[in-house]
């Protein structure tokens, strides 16, 4: 668990991404949804996932901290825009499932499922969270979760096999970037990138990710 406090100098940096974040999100979205009411969600989404924070914001490597703070406005503008699109959804009166696509979360919480045994992880993958509300009905398949599983697996299987384990050591084992750096002789940084492209590799061979 991250020991980050309130008081955290971190905390300031992320207030000043949010807002930069929510101002154009605001505008993008200004029928539906404040600039305050995004950048407080963003805020308190960061909040919640302290570990992640540290793990992009907290670095000592000027290079590795530039690539980490890309990460997290990545990381963090996707909270943002899910925000925004449920409000707007809301607004409209319909489901965010109805603009359905495989999410790039949602196919790292796919891999998790798919190589544990562990039942429970399956109430997890459409997590409100990421989603913005639970998902009654998607696009792809119906909803039809156990052929999502079978779909990612067996575009996981076709990857080479470094990926395979990187993949399978970020979000089965759920290991730290260092850990998978030190286990492939690469840098946090390559991990990082590697992760990022194997999931763009699994999307684009699923039909690609959403385009919201």
């Amino acid at each position: 668990m991250s020991d980050l406090t309130k008081d955290h100098p971190v905390w300031q940096e992320i207030n000043e991404i949010t807002s930069g974040i929510a101002w154009h999100l605001s505008k993008r979205y200004h029928r539906f949804v404040e600039f305050e009411d995004i950048r407080q969600a963003m805020n308190e989404y960061a909040w919640k996932r302290k570990d992640k924070v540290s793990e992009y914001l907290i670095r000592e490597d000027a290079v590795e901290k530039k690539q980490g703070y890309k990460a997290f406005h990545t990381f963090i503008r996707r909270a943002g825009e899910r925000y925004a699109r449920k409000e707007k959804a809301k607004a409209l009166g319909y489901e965010l499932g109805d603009e359905y696509f495989y999410r790039l979360e949602l196919i790292e919480n796919l891999i998790k499922v798919a190589g544990t045994d562990e039942s429970y992880l399956a109430n997890q993958v459409f997590d409100p969270d990421v989603h913005g509300i639970r998902v009654k009905k998607l696009a792809n398949e119906g909803n039809n979760l156990a052929a999502m599983i079978a779909d990612v697996d067996r575009v996981m299987k076709k990857l080479d096999p470094r990926m395979q384990g990187i993949l399978t050591s970020r979000f089965v084992n759920d290991q730290p970037l260092a850990e998978i750096a030190e286990a492939w002789d690469i840098s946090p940084q390559r991990v990082e990138q590697l992760v990022a492209k194997g999931i763009k590799e699994i999307a684009d061979k699923l039909g690609g990710a959403t385009p919201y």
